[in-house]
């Protein structure tokens, strides 16, 4: 049996051999069409999502996805790629096809970061000289322990909702509707601060968190005085919010404790009673321990494949500002 191993064009081929591997993989088929047009054609960077596929007379046997996720690296913008939906269709499986697009993408791309659950994938990437990105486990914050225990006896209480803003102190909680200018600008203003980041801009911001096809998410900016001063992303799932993205202007002294007491405060107010946050940054990870989180020994099992010059540095968790991602391996 020849398998041939080449890029889909996704462009010009017609999905539905992508859209009929993931069926026979996974079974679900109606939640990755809705996922499939967001991620891979209205994504701001479509024209460099990659996707090697293997293919067998014409049908595609196996697919390895991987989309644009530049960073700014000791203030060096970073061309990296992150991994999603890697698949085998079940005739083809034991084949060795998963491990050769692995080392393909290995080969082809100037670095990959990927997360995920499944442990056969994470023993293959470990075994193709990924590197576990650390520390890299999830954070968690009890807001309301009787109403989590009330919650727990399923005694009747009211669904949590995002509120429409806070008030605290020279502080204004306010929701956004759309990132505009402002989210450049201050985006300018913060990023190079940062020893590491993952690089956004508002057509990232609006794509991302405001036209996902299934899941809701909550942009606030903090303002303080009439000015942007942070933000943060959360989305709700029963009673637990999950903080999913959060920027500060790190040569604040009083940052980022000052916007996870914001944090805390909206969600409280908001009805939930637990929340998740999954963050590398050293100083974010501290600042959340001063405030109520603890470490949970739960990992995304978050890993990274790069030039072996640079491959500690990015696996240097500590030292890179990642958290965009809520406990779900799809996207980062």
């Amino acid at each position: 049996m020849e398998i041939k191993y080449r890029q889909f064009d996704l462009k010009n081929e017609d999905f539905a051999g992508i859209t009929a591997l993931f069926e026979a993989t996974y079974g679900e088929i109606d939640r990755f069409k809705k996922r499939y047009r967001w991620q891979y054609f209205d994504h701001p960077q479509s024209g460099l999502n990659r996707i090697l596929v293997a293919d067998h007379e014409g049908r595609i046997a196996g697919a390895s996805s991987h989309l644009p996720f530049p960073l700014l690296v000791d203030g060096r913008r970073l061309e990296a790629f992150y991994a999603s939906d890697s698949m085998v269709h079940p005739d083809y499986r034991r084949r060795g096809i998963m491990e050769t697009l692995t080392r393909l993408n290995a080969e082809s791309l100037p670095v990959i970061y990927a997360k995920g659950t499944n442990p056969g994938m994470y023993r293959l990437r470990l075994k193709f000289g990924f590197r576990e990105v650390a520390p890299n486990n999830y954070m968690f914050c009890m807001l309301a322990p009787i109403a989590w225990l009330a919650a727990k006896m399923k005694i009747h209480r009211k669904q949590p909702a995002f509120i429409d803003g806070l008030r605290a102190k020279k502080l204004e909680a306010r929701p956004v509707n759309r990132f505009g200018d402002e989210f450049d600008e201050f985006w300018a203003e913060i990023s190079s601060k940062y020893p590491g980041i993952s690089i956004r801009d508002k057509s990232y911001m609006n794509w991302r968190y405001l036209s996902h096809p299934f899941k809701k998410y909550r942009p606030v900016y903090i303002i303080e005085n009439g000015r942007l001063v942070s933000l943060f992303v959360a989305r709700g799932e029963g009673y637990s919010a999950y903080v999913v993205d959060i920027l500060w202007d790190c040569e604040n002294k009083d940052e980022p404790s000052k916007t996870i007491r914001i944090i805390k405060q909206y969600l409280k107010k908001s009805g939930f009673n637990k929340i998740y946050f999954w963050a590398t940054l050293k100083a974010l990870r501290l600042a959340m321990k001063r405030n109520g989180f603890i470490e949970l020994r739960d990992t995304p099992k978050f890993t990274v494949f790069g030039p072996a010059d640079r491959i500690g540095r990015l696996a240097d968790g500590g030292n890179i500002h990642f958290v965009d991602g809520d406990c779900d391996s799809e996207y980062l």
